[in-house]
């Protein structure tokens, strides 16, 4: 009897320590579109239909995302996998593709991972311009 319960507890607590980890932060599901670039020389701020291209993350419930990018050419999609990490200063989403893509951007050359940074306003914005690529903001669509 004591065997069974002891196996009932530990099954129990396996189970709930696993699928509350990998439930991912539920304020992130949902679409996300770039609202404004930045470049990393003066006044090279844009907005709108000033943009290059537009852009959006799509963030699922079930911990995947899709990118999507529109130049005046082309249309690229991306997709993969992301984790919600909090500290007391910052929230970040890193984002893990499935495969290389030119819609990619990040510091990280050798690795298909992207970051993105929760601010004061609830905007996101990329971690892109730490290695002089533009600063791309995105705020969630309702």
């Amino acid at each position: 009897m004591k065997k069974r319960i002891l196996t009932l507890l530990i099954f129990v607590n396996l189970i709930s320590c696993t699928k509350s980890e990998n439930i991912p932060n539920s304020e992130f599901f949902g679409n996300w579109r770039l609202i404004k670039m930045t470049g990393s020389s003066i006044n090279s701020e844009s907005k709108g239909k000033d943009m290059e291209w537009k852009e959006s993350y799509l963030f699922n419930e079930n911990g995947t995302f899709q990118k999507f990018r529109e130049t005046d050419k082309c249309s690229f999609v991306a997709s993969g996998t992301f984790k919600v990490k909090s500290t007391a200063n910052e929230t970040t989403i890193e984002l893990l593709f499935d495969y290389e893509s030119n819609i990619l951007g990040s510091c990280y050359s050798s690795t298909l991972k992207e970051i993105l940074v929760q601010n004061s306003e609830n905007s996101l914005y990329n971690t892109w311009s730490n290695c002089d690529g533009p600063r791309l903001e995105y705020r969630k669509i309702n």
